[in-house]
């Protein structure tokens, strides 16, 4: 499909609305401040800030325990997260241990705070719930909660905003913060406030939350209890849940798991990681504070853990990270990945450069929540004492980072290491691929296992000798499914046989179909790639039995014998499990593509010798076919990134949308003094969920015609 627009070159500027950058264009998150800015708040104005991925499902093990939430406060919220198509630094704050994590709070100072897209998206890709905040404070907040609570239509109107605010938004609730005295007589509509909202909220949003800070008491004072009690029961009662204050005391604990009696789960007592007079001090001591916690069985509520970041910096972030969240993790329920598909890079939304099928598609840094992939359930996990997981930004298959894997390998024996804790109920077929690169690729090969609940492995290895390969069946997906193996045939493996079920990887000529119909793209020959991709069609017959996978992992073991331990460096660059269903979803391309909000400006520079545009490009796409969608040109003679000379031929990756628009800035796109028609052409690229998507041909082009008249 390929679609024709004609534009004129003018120096006309238009109006953009508060949530744009005043600078760069660049569209931005930002707070509603004032109460007449969220009752007059109308929906369909904002599309850059809505998140665009749904909630995932967690596992239900943690529905009757104890809880984790983080209240993130950092730097007064609105720092380097507010750019939506993200910022041009990778040294920025970001969460990525979402496996300890039940909630999640953005907050801010401001009246309302409505948390920027990357953070929803990246928390929902991991099944965490996303809240704004609510806070009033000082004598602006009493002003503006006696103007919301003079009566009962007006606290329901702002109710019925919030409401709409977070249906519009995607994100699942709120933390309510009142941080000053409320009039004794508005004591009542206060209660009924927070008890309308959470009904309200509950009605188009199942899962939704609503909780309760501690603060004012029920006389209206504004004293902090450090404790359910009855002076803030009352507010308790009214939401799901309470967010004790950070000073309380072993004896407040006791007394909150008295009052709370069922509900002793929706008591989550703060930890200051600052240490403002806090249990414990804060930093690395918060796990005393957790530990506390646990023993009395509460809930957790984790403020400011961007300590990490603020106070000790970004040159040792990552291990500071897993440091603090190492010490933490004992005392959060771990959380499992439960449905399929799982797609994911190992990307934390961030990179020194963007990587494209292993190619560098843009050479600087970068960041953006919203391109986080699905985490390892454990960043450092050792499987055994031969292996180690860590992030690795030096390489990447997709994004900005890979998972490294490091460790031993001695002759005859495995090293395995987990990535994923599951509780996935499989009763289909599964397409499985894997990407991957590895030091002494000569002596070790890998594998990736599924070990289900009854104890059976099903082993994903490299293709094997026609005398190891057993029956192979053709499957309706136009592959076959992948030939069985003898497990006594692979070194290694035969000693764990008995409980093993072994595949080999499709034949080179499946993979490179199955990878150039699935990912728009051919398969690069090692000799243009470092990278290794394997695809696997595994049969439901598989699965009659045994249906559950519990865990995901990787392997490495010898291909032949040697005389010694080696060292090994393993990167994980991308990792599918999908339905082979999915690879029918891709042939959808978008539809009704425009450009608005054009703004030409002459470059100052003399190298670019170019004109610079910006603009907005929207379609139409249904909002649960595709995880996000890639923006290519062609035409420019510039590159975008570096700032280069390329050829027009050059399909440029602009960069991601995750909704059905992308704001382009400073475009330097080519222009004639001799005022001839010139053109670039856009390419929108869906991706679905399970990750594939049809090749840059068949997608939607849309080509903009522009003259520069004198």
């Amino acid at each position: 499909m390929s679609e024709v627009i004609n534009v004129k070159v003018s120096d006309s500027v238009p109006t953009l609305g508060v949530n744009f950058d005043s600078n760069s264009t660049e569209p931005i998150s930002q707070p509603l401040k004032t109460l007449d800015a969220v009752l007059s708040w109308q929906p369909d104005e904002d599309d850059f800030n809505v998140a665009r991925h749904p909630l995932m499902p967690r596992n239900n093990s943690n529905n009757t325990g104890p809880r984790t939430l983080v209240c993130h406060d950092m730097q007064g919220g609105y720092v380097a997260d507010r750019f939506v198509q993200g910022a041009n630094s990778s040294c920025y704050y970001h969460h990525y241990h979402w496996q300890c994590l039940d909630s999640f709070i953005y907050f801010s100072h401001y009246f309302i705070t409505i948390p920027p897209p990357g953070w929803t998206n990246a928390a929902h890709k991991h099944g965490v719930t996303m809240l704004g905040t609510l806070i009033t404070e000082w004598d602006d907040g009493k002003e503006r909660c006696q103007q919301f609570l003079k009566d009962e239509a007006s606290y329901k109107t702002l109710a019925d905003k919030l409401v709409e605010i977070t249906k519009y938004y995607n994100f699942d609730g709120w933390l309510i913060n009142i941080e000053n005295k409320i009039e004794p007589d508005q004591v009542k509509n206060l209660h009924g406030f927070v008890k309308y909202l959470t009904e309200e909220l509950h009605k188009v949003i199942n899962h939704s939350q609503v909780l309760w800070y501690d603060s004012v008491i029920n006389d209206g004072t504004l004293k902090w209890q450090d404790q359910l009690n009855e002076k803030n029961r009352m507010y308790f009662d009214a939401c799901d849940g309470i967010f004790l204050n950070y000073t309380w005391t072993e004896e407040k604990l006791k007394n909150s798991v008295l009052l709370s009696g069922k509900r002793q789960n929706d008591v989550y007592v703060g930890v200051d990681v600052f240490g403002r007079n806090c249990y414990g001090g804060g930093g690395w001591n918060t796990n005393k504070a957790m530990k506390v916690i646990s023993d009395h069985k509460l809930s957790a509520a984790i403020f400011a853990p961007g300590w990490v970041y603020e106070k000790l910096g970004w040159k040792s972030f990552l291990e500071n990270q897993d440091r603090f969240w190492t010490l933490l993790s004992e005392f959060c329920v771990p959380h499992r990945i439960r449905s399929l598909p799982l797609v994911t890079s190992f990307c934390h939304g961030y990179g020194e450069k963007y990587f494209k099928n292993g190619q560098v598609a843009k050479n600087q840094p970068w960041g953006n929540l919203s391109c986080q992939q699905i985490q390892p359930t454990d960043p450092s996990n050792q499987t055994d004492d031969n292996t180690n997981n860590q992030y690795c930004t030096d390489d990447a298959y997709n994004g900005g980072g890979c998972l490294l894997v490091s460790g031993k390998v001695s002759p005859g024996k495995c090293s395995s290491s987990s990535i994923f804790s599951c509780d996935i109920e499989v009763d289909h077929p599964l397409l499985v691929s894997y990407t991957f690169a590895i030091s002494l690729e000569d002596d070790l090969d890998i594998f990736i296992y599924f070990k289900f609940d009854g104890g059976k492995k099903i082993l994903a290895l490299s293709s094997c000798s026609e005398d190891d390969q057993l029956a192979e069946s053709v499957s309706v997906y136009d592959t076959n499914f992948s030939h069985k193996v003898d497990p006594f045939s692979i070194p290694g493996v035969e000693m764990m046989a008995s409980k093993c079920v072994v595949y080999s990887a499709l034949s080179d000529e499946d993979s490179i179909g199955l990878h150039s119909g699935c990912h728009g793209e051919e398969l690069l020959a090692k000799d243009q790639n470092h990278w290794t991709s394997r695809y696997y069609l595994i049969p439901a017959t598989e699965f009659q039995v045994d249906k559950h996978i519990e865990e995901i992992g990787i392997c490495c073991h010898a291909k032949s014998d040697f005389a010694e331990t080696k060292e090994f460096t393993l990167k994980l660059g991308q990792l599918q499990v999908v339905h082979p269903k999915a690879i029918k979803e891709i042939s959808e391309q978008v539809s009704d593509v425009e450009i608005s909000d054009i703004h030409w400006k002459q470059s100052t520079d003399t190298e670019q010798n170019g004109l610079l545009l910006t603009a907005t490009l929207s379609w139409k796409y249904p909002t649960s076919a595709a995880s996000h969608f890639d923006i290519y040109c062609t035409g420019l003679t510039r590159d975008p990134h570096d700032n280069r000379e390329i050829d027009k031929s050059v399909k440029t990756l602009l960069g991601n949308a995750f909704v059905n628009c992308y704001r382009l800035c400073d475009l330097v796109v080519p222009h004639s003094n001799d005022e001839k028609t010139q053109s670039i052409n856009f390419i929108v690229q869906p991706v679905t969920y399970s990750g594939f998507k049809a090749s840059l041909e068949k997608c939607t082009h849309f080509t903009m015609q522009y003259v520069k008249q004198s």
